[in-house]
């Protein structure tokens, strides 16, 4: 599920994996929020989204509200048309051809397309990851913070391998 909601969160914002700087792990870089006044971005038919990730509380923003809400659902529906085109067709490659939602690739069990209340906290913590992602990338001071604590985990495992 996880997956899922991770990949219909980057293809409503439409969000593209770089590598930077010769880095193994791909980064990602969410979008910009709009300025006021200025029109939504589209593709190929989709709303595309740009959440307001400095928001002070990020779940009550209307916009960011939406959004999430916007994830929940096309994520299920996603679920759902891949399900009835899989028991149509053996052909996976088939079955994508009739996705019209974006994350076209996003698979949730059975137990979990009837839970969208997992689905929803799914959703808001991948935001709250992005939110950081997006911080790092407008603040040094963030990113460099945000190295530290990954560094100092690292060794925190590296400990725990040595004791066992």
């Amino acid at each position: 599920m996880k997956d899922a909601v991770q990949i219909t969160s980057k293809a409503l914002m439409d969000i593209q994996e770089i590598r930077i700087d010769g880095q193994l792990r791909p980064v990602l870089i969410p979008p910009t929020p709009l300025e006021p006044g200025k029109p939504e971005r589209e593709k190929k038919g989709h709303r595309l989204w740009n959440p307001k990730w400095l928001a002070g509380k990020p779940f009550t923003d209307p916009y960011n509200a939406r959004f999430i809400d916007a994830v929940v659902s096309t994520t299920i529906t996603n679920a759902q048309v891949r399900q009835t085109y899989e028991l149509q067709s053996t052909s996976i490659a088939k079955t994508m051809t009739y996705l019209q939602a974006p994350g076209v690739t996003s698979e949730i069990s059975g137990d979990n397309l009837n839970n969208p209340k997992a689905i929803k906290a799914a959703a808001k913590q991948y935001f709250t990851t992005l939110a950081t992602k997006y911080k790092e990338n407008i603040d040094a001071a963030v990113k460099e913070k945000g190295q530290i604590k990954v560094a100092r985990s690292r060794q925190d495992g590296c400990k725990k391998t040595k004791q066992v």
